[in-house]
């Protein structure tokens, strides 16, 4: 395991360390449980001991720890004094100045193990991967998802690299907060879901539900209703119709199973044909007014007609 592994490295590096005129095998665990000393009292020394896990606040499982503490310096002047602490819940790492009373927060060390590496909340984490190749590569950061309501940022970036390491362009972002938005930017390409070869933004090979689908269009079909619109004669269509087996302007089933279907589009030309429809109905309306009309005005003239004659049949009668 790489545990054990760091936990060695480590341990050879504070026996090392250790003044050149004392000869040892091993550290001595001292048990100073109830004691969390402050970085001042280490100088110039490497130590171990056993401490109750909750009096040096350190996070993790477990009643009980072991504390590593590599202090190479006696004044501020060298840097940093350091501390590794051992618990059921990982190992947690500390700094402090020497001269200082106080040490920085713990801070837990990522160790990959067979799934992978862990982050804790609010934690930085941040990767990257680079080809030997000259092609780009990725890399990505994160900081997990914030539990503050309320607060907007980008929570997952991936960006492309040059072979040198260079940044180059962002991809795709993740943001936490109220936005809750998922962004692949002009640079980010095609998305597949089901298929390797996106040709579009959004590629999907299977069924989409969804409670209401929003298309942008340009304009709509009103254009029918427009005085100069030529409206094709009846019995063009259906001679069209006889022919092609589909309306005028629609694609036919053949056309539609080898290049799909813009739905904005055919719902332009859907609309397209209902208006058409529309003006026909419109027209044959009128059409049958005229008809009516004529009818009626025949048959008024039938009627007086039909009264001239009885007039006259009476007058021949009396005669």
């Amino acid at each position: 395991m790489k545990t054990s592994k760091l936990l060695a490295a480590i341990l050879l590096v504070a026996c090392s360390s250790v003044t050149k005129a004392q000869t040892a095998t091993s550290l001595v665990v001292l048990d100073t449980r109830n004691l969390n000393s402050s970085p001042s009292y280490y100088s110039r020394e490497a130590k171990f001991e056993f401490k109750q896990r909750s009096v040096i606040n350190a996070p993790g499982t477990g009643d009980y720890s072991g504390m590593l503490t590599i202090a190479p310096w006696s004044d501020n002047s060298g840097n940093m004094h350091h501390q590794l602490n051992f618990n059921d819940g990982g190992i947690y790492y500390r700094t402090g100045l020497p001269g200082n009373s106080l040490w920085n927060p713990w801070k837990k060390v990522v160790v990959e193990d067979d799934i992978g590496i862990t982050i804790a909340d609010n934690k930085k984490f941040m990767g990257a991967f680079y080809q030997t190749n000259d092609f780009s590569t990725m890399t990505f950061s994160s900081r997990a998802w914030q539990s503050v309501q309320g607060i907007n940022g980008k929570a997952f970036s991936f960006q492309t690299h040059n072979n040198g390491g260079a940044t180059g362009f962002e991809m795709m972002a993740i943001y936490y907060g109220e936005s809750g938005k998922i962004i692949l930017t002009p640079n980010g390409g095609n998305v597949g879901i089901g298929t390797q070869n996106p040709a579009y933004k959004l590629d999907v090979l299977g069924t989409i539900r969804a409670k209401e689908v929003k298309v942008d269009l340009d304009g709509l079909a009103d254009y029918v209703f427009h005085p100069t619109y030529k409206l094709m004669p009846l019995n063009q269509v259906e001679q069209y119709v006889k022919t092609n087996n589909h309306l005028p302007e629609i694609p036919s089933a053949s056309e539609v199973a080898k290049n799909g279907m813009n739905m904005g589009e055919m719902q332009n030309k859907l609309l397209q044909k209902v208006e058409e429809l529309t003006l026909y109905a419109i027209e044959q309306n009128k059409s049958k007014k005229e008809l009516e009309a004529k009818l009626a005005k025949q048959e008024n003239q039938y009627n007086t007609l039909l009264e001239k004659v009885e007039m006259l049949t009476k007058q021949i009668e009396k005669k």
